[in-house]
């Protein structure tokens, strides 16, 4: 696809590390390639269910070195400020923002309980059936698709009525779903990934006007601390989080609270509307300007 578009192209942005692999070997006639940098590729390998522990270590110094080499090579676009210190040179940061609706949605309900984005036992997969079980006065409803391992359970608790499982769902329909909702969950275990990669679906909640319900990961917590959108609760405590569920089922005007709070943050500090601008003037300035 590069090789067949890239000479018409000034840049040509990618997100998935996988693919630096196949772009390696082209050369300066096709468009300069921008690596835009969405996670900690290193540390995810360790939640990888399919690679041996014994390769793990292995395996996450390659990809250090592929890292390495993808900075001399390609000009590179992170997604977080404490992605930097994986680099030898500065680069631009565009945050991870996310389109905020121009208006406040509407207040959060009182049964309805959400989580967007794809469903692993790292992400709290298990913890999310435990909870809908623990609380069947709740309607815990999961927009995502899930991974081998927590398949067969989601379509047990999905056909039990325990839970409502929608499978993958587009994005600009999925988003739509949040509105209205007590909460939305985003239970990440504890893992080196997560504790500096702001978790995506927790400023989307918030953009929303739903209440936040999330694990100690160190941006995540950051997050629903300063913008008092939310709860945290400790990794794997169901016991906690069905407890902030009810009292906030409970307290119509603490979920208000929490639904305004958390919105009015994530409209003025982590918002693509005011982020686009940056991001466009950073990828002309790498247009006109020669590779590294």
């Amino acid at each position: 696809m590069i090789r067949r578009v890239g000479k018409s192209a000034d840049i040509i942005i990618l997100h998935d590390p996988d693919l630096l692999v196949a772009a390696a070997g082209l050369g300066n006639k096709d468009g300069r390639i921008v690596w835009d940098v969405h996670e900690d590729t290193a540390a995810a390998i360790g939640m990888r269910e399919w690679v041996p522990p014994v390769l793990r270590r292995p395996l996450r110094w390659l990809i250090q070195m592929a890292e390495h080499l993808a900075e001399k090579r390609f000009s590179l676009l992170l997604a977080e400020h404490s992605y930097a210190e994986r680099f030898r040179r500065p680069h631009p940061v565009i945050p991870n923002s996310n389109w905020v609706p121009e208006s406040p949605p509407e207040p959060p309900g009182d049964t309805r309980v959400v989580y967007l984005g794809s469903i692993t036992t790292p992400r709290g997969g298990r913890e999310m059936i435990e909870v809908a079980r623990a609380a069947p006065e709740l309607q815990v409803t999961l927009i995502g698709p899930a991974d081998a391992t927590m398949e067969p359970e989601l379509e047990a608790a999905h056909a039990s009525g325990v839970l409502t499982w929608l499978g993958f769902v587009p994005n600009d329909e999925a988003t739509q779903m949040l509105d209205g909702a007590l909460a939305g969950l985003a239970l990440l275990h504890d893992q080196p990934n997560y504790a500096h990669s702001l978790p995506t679906k927790i400023a989307e909640y918030l953009a929303h006007g739903v209440p936040v319900i999330t694990t100690p990961n160190h941006s995540s917590a950051e997050l629903v601390q300063a913008s008092g959108g939310g709860f945290v609760v400790g990794f794997g405590d169901v016991e906690a989080t069905v407890a902030a569920l009810r009292d906030l089922a409970r307290d119509e005007e603490q979920r208000r609270a929490l639904a305004e709070s958390g919105y009015r943050y994530v409209e003025a500090n982590v918002n693509w509307h005011h982020d686009a601008a940056e991001f466009v003037e950073t990828i002309r300035n790498l247009a006109f300007t020669r590779p590294h």
